[in-house]
């Protein structure tokens, strides 16, 4: 069947709806306009830093469409990388989201490799764009949970986690990415999907950083992620239990009380709260198997402070970073509070600790309960 040609620059919105119906059809038309898009690009890497809506416009178009054409189209995601990482700092912002935008659009197509494009990201954090690192940020995030949603992809996830301890161990690519590298990690840890060790010493590293908003969210990590993840899992099993539908016999579920007894009129024996704590799990059961989990019973999870390899090493590195530390004394307070909740619970000597902490126990200083609560968890 002979298609009219679609006139160059007018209707691309139209032609791609047309591409997507019948590819092969409107295969001489793809051509045509991405051989346009490369006498365009070659155009403007003369100028990067001008506007230029038609190049956006022909990015947009061909990320698209190029799923169709996969073979012709090969080569579109490691131009618009290479052009990204060349001269992404002095682009225009529109344009740059823009291919930003498609480039996560040919990944979801399984046109870009994940590793490639994350690593891409992370250079891209250099650039003072709030609203790109925000996009990058949350593809890295959803990405890493697509690819573990029905089983662990373990050589993805050594791969991107290898890219976060390079950042901030080495802080190859700057402070910016080093964050949003550890605001990643500790977002999939509360997640579940990074909870094995190697995860908790990764961030177990950034509590010894340099800049202070980078171990100061490192140690909100070790010191609040558990209970964070307590009272996520009390709010999954209420919603549990209304996507379920059911309730702990297998019938439908009564919406007002979540599927369990609740004893609004009687007497709360001890009996009777047994009873209910069952029906809770009985749910929790129900809704695993429904999601397709054949055990029914969530994976065993330990305290992140656990899972550290070197916990003696950490400490004494932590106590001469707290002895060395000029920040503000609630950042030191901080400080403090992870270092005692560390010894305390890994039963550790750190010598001096003790005398150091004394000295805060004085009449006129206002936090010395807070000290005092200090020197008895450790």
């Amino acid at each position: 069947m002979a298609h009219r040609h679609v006139e160059l620059g007018l209707k691309l919105p139209q032609l791609q709806n047309l591409i997507k119906r019948d590819p092969e059809g409107y295969a001489d038309d793809f051509e045509r306009q991405y051989r346009h898009f490369q006498s365009e690009l070659q155009i403007f890497l003369l100028k990067p830093n001008k506007k230029s809506a038609r190049f956006g416009e022909l990015v947009n178009f061909l990320g698209h469409v190029a799923p169709c054409f996969r073979e012709d189209a090969k080569d579109l995601p490691g131009q618009l990388a290479t052009l990204l990482e060349r001269h992404g700092a002095v682009l225009d912002a529109d344009l740059r989201r823009t291919m930003v935008q498609t480039l996560i659009l040919l990944r979801n197509r399984d046109m870009y490799d994940a590793v490639e494009l994350m690593r891409l990201a992370f250079r891209l954090f250099r650039i003072p764009d709030k609203s790109l690192r925000k996009l990058l940020k949350d593809h890295i995030s959803v990405d890493m949970r697509n690819a573990n949603d029905k089983r662990r992809n373990e050589g993805l996830n050594r791969k991107v986690q290898a890219l976060v301890d390079g950042m901030l161990t080495n802080g190859t690519e700057g402070d910016v990415a080093a964050k949003k590298g550890l605001d990643i990690a500790v977002d999939l840890y509360r997640r579940r999907i990074w909870t094995d060790a190697r995860t908790v010493n990764i961030i177990g590293r950034a509590l010894l950083h340099a800049k202070p908003r980078i171990f100061i969210t490192a140690h909100n990590f070790f010191l609040g992620i558990d209970r964070i993840m307590a009272d996520d899992e009390e709010d999954e099993e209420k919603d549990e239990a209304e996507a379920a539908g059911l309730n702990a016999a297998g019938g439908l579920l009564d919406r007002r009380t979540g599927g369990v007894t609740v004893h609004n009129h009687s007497k709360k024996t001890a009996k009777r709260l047994r009873a209910q704590e069952k029906q809770k799990r009985n749910i929790r059961i129900a809704r695993r198997k429904l999601l397709g989990d054949k055990d029914g019973e969530p994976q065993p999870r330990f305290p992140a402070l656990t899972l550290l390899h070197d916990p003696q090493g950490l400490a004494e590195d932590l106590f001469r970073k707290l002895r060395a530390s000029r920040d503000k004394f609630k950042t030191r307070l901080l400080m403090m509070n992870l270092l005692t909740r560390l010894v305390g619970h890994h039963k550790l000597m750190v010598l001096s600790l003790y005398a150091f902490l004394q000295r805060y126990i004085t009449g006129h200083q206002q936090e010395v309960t807070h000290v005092l609560a200090f020197l008895v968890q450790c």
